[in-house]
């Protein structure tokens, strides 16, 4: 999935921006990775992102930025798939019994891990139109899922997560005004 929607990313910033900035994109991301396994500094690669003009660092950053959404999204939805591949425990012993008694659910039930999440803060700093972004990937993925991998359906639905990835790539990431409580609820 991480691939898949990689080379949708590298197909809307060659439609947007042309080929000679994908190609610095990929240049500089296959030369980062590089320098991550080899563990030595790119002297030359400090340099040339030194040199960047604004509006091409702009670029880098969003396509940096963008991909590590859509690989998040890739993930989750892997996670998510063999999740739900897996029975739980209330789910095997129902299989295996048919069901399960008042006394076996509540046995289960103290037994089971409850952990409340807390959050740091009461708004959420990405925009909604990036969640919805995120949210409209995802449910393509599940429905590609489903389609046959030459199945004509297939196109349709990688043409819908490109459409998707597109508007993400012109969407502002963050808020220029930070918003309330008050705004969020609205």
């Amino acid at each position: 999935m991480v691939r898949l929607l990689g080379r949708l990313l590298g197909d809307v910033i060659r439609e947007q921006h042309g080929q000679r900035l994908f190609d610095q994109i990929e240049e500089i991301r296959s030369r980062s990775v590089g320098e991550h396994r080899e563990g030595e500094p790119d002297l030359s690669l400090a340099a040339l992102l030194r040199t960047l003009p604004l509006e091409e660092t702009l670029s880098l950053i969003r396509a940096f930025a963008i991909f590590s959404q859509l690989a998040n999204i890739a993930d989750d939805y892997v996670a998510r798939r063999d999740g739900l591949s897996v029975d739980s425990t209330m789910e095997r012993r129902i299989r295996e019994k048919q069901g399960l008694d008042s006394l076996e659910v509540r046995r289960l039930l103290t037994e089971a891990v409850m952990v409340p999440v807390i959050t740091a803060h009461p708004t959420e700093v990405r925009r909604k139109s990036i969640l919805d972004r995120e949210k409209a990937i995802a449910e393509l993925l599940d429905r590609l899922h489903g389609a046959g991998p030459l199945a004509t359906d297939a196109m349709a639905i990688e043409a819908q997560i490109k459409r998707e990835i597109r508007v993400l790539w012109h969407t502002r990431m963050l808020r220029s005004v930070r918003i309330n409580v008050a705004d969020e609820i609205d």
